[in-house]
């Protein structure tokens, strides 16, 4: 019995539970269709609202569009949770579901406003964030930049014809095609050439001021204020001159590294412990190129800058280049009287000669030795001692080349059979008279049919 009694007490509570449940079905469903239809009238004039202050309304400024854009898309998403829960309740209660044809058309409408107004507001930010770019930064990120706004361009020429009917593409498409003109001479202008000189003539090309050379504050905002784009002409004929001269300045840098490590060859003659120059003819032929290749570089357009460095380095290898050629016809001299001079019976004769020989002799020992410990081409060449040395033993040994020239010449005009041998070994000869049995190998050369002579030991 209180089983059963229990059981009608719940009965009796489920009764009452369902009826009140029938009621608040009621109410609520009474509710959401009210809220659904305060909702269409909603989007009714949301759409209004759209039509006229939304971001698609032509005349506007571009940057105002972007607000509107962003103002109406919050909007679309309020309504869409909107519509999220109206649509659940109308599955609830059953009933048929509505639809919203202005809040649809509107999320097209912002779609498509979006394709160009979120293009236009990432070109501006990123222009926007490059102006505010210290130059030594822009120089390491020029690439970067021209795939950057590349990237733009080609999301440009992708957007729908619709949208090119409106000032903002207009004005978008003139940001990206202004960018990209400015884009290659500021690539130019980050180049190793460009030096604090370049800069200089691009400031007065643009009218401008500007310090950017050791300014770590130096923005491209500056830059862009200038109008590069103006003075492209000019700007390109500065950035290719700036080429050329990088061009000069690092041959002349070779050209002094080179002769700044290069040196002569020596080798020993007669072990003597006396030197003499090696090589040489490759030597002089390789400074006739280089100071070709000055002088070349002396008519160009430009080379203002470098003109003086051209200059020294052309007249200090010129000058090196004349005291080889000296040094090279004193070493040929000394060579071929070395051999009469410090021996033999020429020696003897010409006593006079041969103490003028000893002294240049002992003079080119000094100035040998101390080139074999220099080597260095251009220093050994630049040498005061040598320099002053050299024409003074020319000339003292140009006179004993004429008194031996004037004592071979008296011993033909004794023995004319002379004539017929050569100077070479005429001082042969002549310096072995003491020894007969040296003589065997010339005795052809003087006379007609006869080899060699025996000679009685006796």
């Amino acid at each position: 019995t209180v089983l059963r009694s229990y059981w009608k007490k719940l009965i009796a509570q489920a009764l009452r539970r369902g009826d009140e449940l029938s009621n608040k079905q009621i109410q609520y469903k009474r509710e959401l269709q009210n809220d659904i239809r305060a909702f269409k009238i909603d989007v009714c004039n949301f759409m209004g609202d759209f039509i006229k202050n939304g971001p698609l309304v032509k005349g506007i400024a571009p940057m105002e569009a972007v607000d509107r854009l962003s103002r109406f898309k919050e909007e679309v998403k309020i309504r869409e949770r909107k519509f999220d829960l109206y649509h659940g309740g109308e599955v609830l209660f059953a009933l048929p579901h509505q639809e919203y044809p202005g809040l649809e058309k509107a999320k097209k409408e912002i779609k498509l406003a979006s394709l160009l107004y979120d293009l236009y507001a990432d070109v501006i930010r990123s222009i926007n964030d490059w102006k505010l770019m210290v130059w030594e930064a822009v120089t390491c990120n020029i690439s970067e930049m021209s795939d950057v706004m590349e990237s733009y361009a080609n999301r440009c020429k992708k957007l729908p014809g619709k949208l090119r009917e409106y000032e903002s593409f207009s004005q978008l498409n003139r940001e990206i095609n202004d960018f990209q003109t400015i884009l290659p001479l500021l690539r130019e202008l980050s180049k190793d050439s460009i030096k604090a000189r370049h800069w200089e003539d691009v400031a007065v090309a643009c009218n401008a001021k500007f310090d950017v050379v050791g300014n770590a504050d130096f923005k491209l905002e500056t830059l862009l204020k200038a109008d590069l784009v103006s003075a492209r002409d000019e700007i390109e004929e500065i950035t290719d001159g700036a080429d050329k001269q990088l061009k000069i300045e690092h041959q002349l840098g070779e050209i002094k590294y080179q002769w700044k490590t290069k040196e002569f060859l020596f080798a020993e003659w007669k072990d003597r412990g006396i030197y003499v120059l090696k090589s040489t003819p490759v030597i002089v032929e390789e400074l006739e190129e280089v100071q070709m290749n000055l002088q070349t570089v002396l008519t160009m357009r430009h080379v203002k800058p470098f003109r003086k460095i051209a200059q020294e380095l052309l007249t200090s290898l010129s000058e090196t280049s004349d005291t080889i050629e000296s040094w090279v016809k004193v070493q040929t001299m000394w060579c071929a009287l070395e051999s009469v001079f410090t021996g033999g019976d020429i020696a003897k004769q010409l006593p006079k000669e041969a103490k003028k020989f000893a002294k240049v002799d002992k003079d080119w020992a000094k100035i040998m030795i101390k080139a074999s410990q220099c080597r260095n081409i251009v220093e050994c060449c630049a040498d005061e001692l040598l320099q002053n040395t050299i024409p003074t033993m020319y000339a003292e040994l140009e006179k004993c080349q004429k008194s031996l020239e004037g004592y071979l010449e008296q011993k033909q005009k004794a023995f004319p059979r002379f004539y017929f041998v050569s100077n070479a070994k005429l001082l042969t000869i002549l310096s072995q008279g003491s020894d007969p049995l040296a003589m065997n190998a010339y005795y052809e050369n003087v006379f007609d049919a006869i080899q060699y002579v025996e000679h009685d030991k006796k």
